[in-house]
């Protein structure tokens, strides 16, 4: 690859491609509007229990504005 300029160009864009065509705003808002619809006229499930044990330590736990 460092030899070869044209096949560093091709992968630079084909990612560039690939984020744009995944990961962008207007992708990324489409499938949390998917989410919601999805969810759209249903009740949410308050039959459930916490499988994980609660972990103290976390940072998230002590400082629940870093979420």
């Amino acid at each position: 690859m460092l030899d070869d300029q044209a096949l560093r160009e091709r992968l630079a864009e084909r990612a560039r491609r690939d984020v744009d065509e995944k990961y962008s705003w207007p992708v990324v808002a489409r499938q949390i509007a998917g989410v919601y619809e999805s969810l759209r006229d249903t009740q949410p499930d308050n039959d459930w229990t916490l499988s994980a044990p609660l972990d103290p330590a976390c940072k998230y736990r002590a400082e629940p504005h870093l979420l």
